[in-house]
């Protein structure tokens, strides 16, 4: 900025320099034929100030067109981000649910493993305790199926509605809430 300011002053100086120098010398036909110079200069002048406004238009034309081009790019990339994240998101949920279903597998097919798991209740018998395990690998497929697949809300509803018409789902339900 500094440079600027200094190279603008030098200019003015040695502008007005010059028509002192001249002012001293020369006669009124001198100052005449100075005085055509410089307005065949002055039209030059203006000729060129109006290119350079058509190009200072268009340069800014362009370069809106530039930026309207990568905020719709950026838009673009902004939306498969989203849709990436939300696929890892089903995918990583589908996984921990294949982990769960192996989990609770493992408990149903051996009682010693099943004694790892919090007790429904007093009460449950250990055979109810794997219909109960059983019962809720039921609901987790039911819950993982709502997150990875298309399936609307009222299809999910109604599955869970018919599922829920078994007595040992609401039982497995109804002992499960704490865990909820």
């Amino acid at each position: 900025m500094a440079a600027v300011a200094l190279g603008t002053v030098l200019t003015l100086a040695a502008g007005v320099g010059v028509a002192v120098l001249l002012g001293r010398q020369g006669d009124a036909a001198d100052w005449a034929k100075w005085s055509n110079v410089g307005q065949t200069f002055g039209v030059l002048s203006s000729i060129i100030s109006g290119l350079a406004l058509v190009v200072l238009v268009g340069t800014g034309r362009m370069q809106f067109q530039e930026m309207r081009e990568q905020r719709r790019e950026l838009e673009q990339q902004r939306h498969l981000h989203v849709q990436q994240g939300s696929e890892l998101q089903r995918s990583a949920e589908a996984n921990l649910g294949l982990l769960h279903f192996e989990i609770i597998k493992l408990a149903i097919n051996d009682r010693s493993l099943a004694a790892v798991w919090p007790e429904f209740g007093p009460d449950v018998s250990p055979e109810k305790n794997r219909q109960l395990l059983y019962a809720n690998l039921i609901y987790q497929l039911q819950r993982i199926s709502l997150v990875v697949t298309e399936n609307s809300r009222q299809e999910m509803l109604e599955m869970m509605r018919y599922l829920f018409t078994s007595p040992l789902m609401r039982e497995y339900w109804r002992l499960g809430e704490y865990a909820r």
